[in-house]
């Protein structure tokens, strides 16, 4: 496949407005505790161990941004100098994140379902991290991302309650059945619950 081909997976079977409403929505897992970082580990790891991202193809596209300077994001998002050494700006140079600067907050959300996405078919294992971790994590990055996993038939995102969210982009009725025994089995953890569809 091509990013062409990854981008229509997002644009058949992905609602933008709201991911559950999506038509292959399975079901999500998440934290059931208070937020911490390593919570946020433990939930990529969970993830990266069940769907075998480790040595699996995972496509990420997005289409993520941070507005205003790092003073504004600051003092908005009280990120300290680790988030902007550690996630801020590794991601703006990878290009995974874009910076955009004196715009109307409001006005450019709204039409940032509409934005281009960025497709990185060959994504390392260290940047998949970064941007999962940003997404739950460090305030101030917005807009959308997904992992399309082929062989899993199987589109991810990363939610802010700590976790990840599942799309199936197979219509056939047994695949989709598989996959939710698949969530619903493989992400019992220790400080989190998985929720599937019936």
């Amino acid at each position: 496949m091509n990013a062409n081909e990854y981008l229509q997976i997002i644009k058949e079977h992905v609602d933008l407005d709201s991911y559950s409403f999506s038509p292959g929505w399975i079901g999500f897992f998440e934290r059931s505790g208070r937020f911490s970082e390593q919570q946020c580990n433990e939930a990529i790891d969970l993830l990266f161990d069940a769907c075998d991202l480790c040595t699996a193809h995972c496509v990420l596209i997005c289409n993520l941004f941070v507005i205003g300077s790092d003073a504004d994001l600051r003092e908005q998002y009280d990120l300290n100098d680790d988030d902007f050494r550690d996630f801020v700006y590794p991601l703006i140079a990878r290009g995974a994140v874009q910076r955009k600067d004196d715009i109307d907050i409001d006005e450019y959300c709204q039409k940032v379902s509409s934005r281009s996405f960025s497709v990185f078919e060959e994504p390392s294992f260290e940047l998949l991290r970064k941007v999962f971790f940003g997404m739950m994590a460090v305030g101030g990055i917005r807009g959308h991302c997904f992992g399309v996993i082929p062989h899993l038939r199987l589109v991810i995102y990363p939610h802010e309650e700590i976790g990840f969210g599942f799309i199936c982009v197979d219509e056939d009725v047994v695949r989709k059945e598989q996959l939710r025994t698949f969530v619903k089995e493989s992400f019992k953890a220790e400080g989190f619950v998985a929720s599937v569809i019936d």
